[in-house]
């Protein structure tokens, strides 16, 4: 089992976005509009590779903490990156500080940086602060998900076509199901996704992503 996630890759039909592994996990930078880089989800053991390859992509401006349980790399990465901001979702501020003795940023001047097409998704209904990158580029969308949703094993970076439902999230991460598949269903009307990116599993292509969802959530057309 690594002990250090991997050099970051582009990930495929998604400019600005790059992605590195630990064994089924995954910390991805997200290129900002100033050239520098949020890292999405810090995965612990940085290893030199990881930060070879960022040297080539841009200066780590943000370290994201995209919910209040993804915090096992925050404390090394702010040690590595001490320029960089910490951002959270303003609910989960007091739990990542509890548990990591660091101070958080809301997500104000994050999304502000974001390229064109890109965006940062709250999902409403949830109590962990769950929020995702939303992109949309080049006739592709693309949805980096947190805990909702995992992939196929990752495997060499290898692409998979199959979504996994996260079988503990309704108990830790759910706080209003109907609210929150209410703001999935319009989610999959208005950035209907063929791409998605989960922190926990490969990457996923296949345009029968929404149709998978609603296999996860029968009770999705209800909503």
């Amino acid at each position: 089992m690594a002990t250090k996630i991997s050099a970051f890759e582009p990930v495929p039909d998604m400019p600005g976005l790059f992605t590195a592994i630990k064994n089924n996990l995954r910390c991805t930078a997200v290129l900002l509009q100033t050239g520098q880089v949020c890292l999405f989800s810090p995965v612990s053991g940085l290893s030199d590779a990881a930060k070879s390859s960022l040297d080539e992509i841009g200066e780590v401006a943000f370290l994201f903490a995209p919910n209040g349980y993804h915090n096992g790399g925050l404390v090394e990465y702010a040690a590595t990156f001490p320029a960089a901001s910490l951002a959270a979702p303003p609910v989960m501020h007091k739990r990542l500080t509890d548990r990591t003795g660091l101070a958080f940023d809301g997500i104000e001047a994050l999304r502000d940086s974001l390229l064109t097409g890109m965006r940062l998704e709250g999902l409403n209904g949830l109590k962990n602060g769950e929020t995702w990158v939303i992109a949309q580029i080049d006739g592709r969308c693309l949805w980096h998900v947190v805990d909702a949703f995992g992939g196929q094993p990752n495997k060499d970076m290898k692409v998979g076509r199959d979504i996994r439902p996260n079988t503990v999230f309704p108990t830790f991460g759910m706080k209003d199901r109907a609210v929150y598949l209410a703001h999935l269903k319009a989610l999959l009307g208005s950035d209907t996704p063929d791409m998605m990116l989960p922190c926990h599993g490969a990457l996923t292509v296949a345009a029968d992503i929404p149709q998978q969802i609603a296999g996860i959530y029968p009770d999705l057309n209800d909503a």
